[in-house]
């Protein structure tokens, strides 16, 4: 945009939000900025001539008495209306303030404004995509702007104007790649938000790489050195010391510095035992001591990071390096989410992934986790989240980018390897060796062990999933790989082999669970819940007896997943060349996800 366009920032207090003609305006406000410096404002209060509902005063502070004495909107329409004149609107949650002023103004006489208008809640979105909230108030706090009195159109205003000069900042900073494309996606947005991409920005190749049609971090791997620090620990004036925590700081380090040194602690609730094992372990992390740390969910695992490390980095102030490692799904995989771009999709969706493209220009990890996104959000999730490598094409451009690929450095380099104990107990070998581990919350390893060394074998589970596969291939009624053979998108060849894998599965695993069932489970009703063991023996002489079913199984499955991954292969093909209407792609996208589900299941056959 030019630079000498000036941003009216409004900001609207009212007695409702219902847009049905009953409400009025009680307080209206605007920043006006140019060249991202605030140049002027105007605020006034409005007397509504009306009743305002007594938690729209308590929660805006305003006095009744001062809104009586305060101009009608008739008498402050004709200024405020040539104040906005040759402006750009401005608000947080423009869908509201716009509308709601343009009402206020049709109803006195005037006609509406047309204006081009910016919405800072989707530009903060996509800026700044790792928040948790984008909240007018949690924003002041997070971008550490002064918020006097929220819900306060003047205050309001005003935060808004310097969150709008720190967005405008920001897109700047950008790399020219990703400018181009968030301007080539913005129609999504609403308004003429996405204007605000029309900047030139930086070109900076030390900082950022471009793969394929992705800006990423250029992720700088630093040398390992042997070099000892001497840090100093600096208690904050309102830290408060514990008797049990402080004993707790001993006992461990006392611990770390044993030769093979393993022990219990068993600490109260409210000792701030995590930062008890954390000082006393990033001492030892100074002195070129490695750690892996395992805590019991990935909630607990982000707040290690997001809260504890941040503490412990306030009081003995660090340069350690700490990366948090959990299960592929966690992760993104970028080579699919470059596919989804080439996808027609819905405004929403678009503005997520413009979201996404920004996140990946700025993380290390890949960690979707990180962006703190919604259930709603998760569809596009769906399609971009990360199967582990060995699900990975290695002629990819973005097979050496590959974040979960790069994460054996991370693993590496890394002071803190912060995990879940569920990762843990199935990949330790990944985490390295020569390594002290700390297990928080070593109580709940137990059971995640034990669920590790047992293998399930859900038989109904694999029949219901196959029978849904053939529903959705053969239907007669609705869009099925009939219709996918009529695009020239699947030979008649190929659907033949792949219902007769399924077939095969679909039929035969019922008749194994028969079997099971007629030999082992005779004198009892199928309707109840039974836990029978079995001898070694028995069972083995019954897989001996029908062991032809076994292998017309597992020779079943081996095929459908060779001719998936041939089929997969002219899915992207098809992906890549535009040739894929929404209902394709969506069955297609549904029959994979199901195959996956069925692999899963077929896991233990053996």
């Amino acid at each position: 945009m030019k630079k000498k366009k000036i941003y009216a920032v409004v900001d609207l207090e009212t007695t409702g939000t219902k847009m049905d003609g009953t409400n009025r305006i009680i307080q209206f406000s605007c920043v006006f900025v140019q060249n991202n410096e605030i140049i002027n404002s105007f605020n006034s209060l409005v007397n509504p001539m009306c009743a305002v509902p007594d938690e729209i005063l308590n929660l805006t502070g305003i006095l009744a008495k001062d809104l009586r004495k305060a101009p009608i909107f008739e008498d402050l329409a004709g200024t405020i209306y040539s104040l906005l004149q040759d402006t750009i609107f401005v608000a947080h949650n423009i869908q509201f303030d716009y509308r709601f002023l343009n009402q206020e103004l049709e109803r006195v006489g005037y006609p509406s404004l047309e204006l081009e208008g910016i919405d800072t809640v989707q530009l903060s979105q996509i800026l700044f995509p790792c928040l948790g909230s984008y909240r007018l108030q949690d924003l002041s706090q997070t971008l550490k702007i002064t918020h006097d009195h929220p819900h306060q159109a003047d205050s309001d205003a005003q935060v808004t104007s310097k969150l709008l000069m720190k967005l405008m900042t920001k897109v700047k900073q950008l790399p020219d790649s990703l400018l181009k494309q968030l301007q080539s996606m913005s129609n999504c947005l609403i308004y003429e938000t996405g204007k605000i991409f029309n900047v030139t920005g930086k070109k900076d190749e030390n900082k950022y790489q471009q793969v394929g049609k992705l800006t990423l971090k250029r992720i700088e791997h630093s040398k390992e050195t042997n070099q000892k620090t001497d840090l100093k620990i600096k208690w904050p004036e309102n830290f408060e010391k514990r008797k049990e925590q402080q004993l707790l700081f001993k006992d461990v380090f006392q611990t770390l510095n044993k030769n093979n040194g393993k022990d219990f602690f068993n600490a109260p609730t409210g000792i701030g035992k995590t930062l008890g094992y954390l000082l006393p372990s990033a001492v030892q992390a100074a002195q070129g001591q490695k750690f892996v740390i395992s805590t019991t969910t990935n909630a607990l695992q982000n707040q290690l990071i997001e809260k504890e490390f941040v503490q412990l980095n306030n009081i003995y102030p660090n340069n350690l390096k700490v990366v948090s490692i959990k299960g592929s799904q966690h992760y993104i995989d970028i080579d699919k989410f470059a596919r989804t771009l080439n996808q027609t999709q819905n405004d929403y969706t678009t503005l997520v992934q413009m979201r996404i493209l920004v996140w990946l220009s700025q993380t290390e990890t890949g960690d979707l986790d990180e962006l703190q996104l919604t259930v709603q959000q998760l569809p596009l999730f769906d399609e971009i989240i990360h199967h582990g490598v060995e699900s990975l094409n290695p002629e990819s451009p973005y097979y050496n980018f590959d974040f979960m690929r790069r994460r054996a450095e991370l693993i590496r380099s890394a002071d803190f390897v912060v995990t879940n104990h569920a990762y843990l107990v199935h990949h330790i070998q990944e985490l390295g060796k020569n390594k002290t581990l700390i297990i928080d919350e070593a109580q709940q390893l137990i059971p995640i062990v034990l669920q590790k060394n047992n293998e399930e074998l859900d038989l109904d589970e694999i029949k219901i999933i196959s029978d849904t596969l053939l529903t959705k291939i053969e239907s007669q009624i609705s869009f099925s790989f009939r219709n996918l053979i009529f695009q020239q998108l699947l030979t008649q060849g190929e659907y033949q082999k792949i219902l007769a894998e399924i077939q095969a599965i679909d039929h035969l695993v019922p008749e194994i669970r028969d079997r099971l069932f007629q030999q082992f489970v005779t004198n009892h009703s199928k309707k109840n819940m039974l836990e029978i063991p079995i001898n070694f023996n028995k069972i083995f002489g019954f897989m001996k007896e029908n062991w032809y079913l076994w292998i017309k199984i597992q020779h079943a499955i081996q095929k459908l997943v060779k001719n998936n991954q041939k089929i997969y292969q002219k899915f992207i093909q098809a992906l890549d060349q535009h040739r894929l209407d929404s209902k394709s792609f969506n069955l297609f996208k549904s029959y994979f996800q199901l195959c996956d589900q069925l692999k899963k299941s077929l896991k233990n056959w053996k």
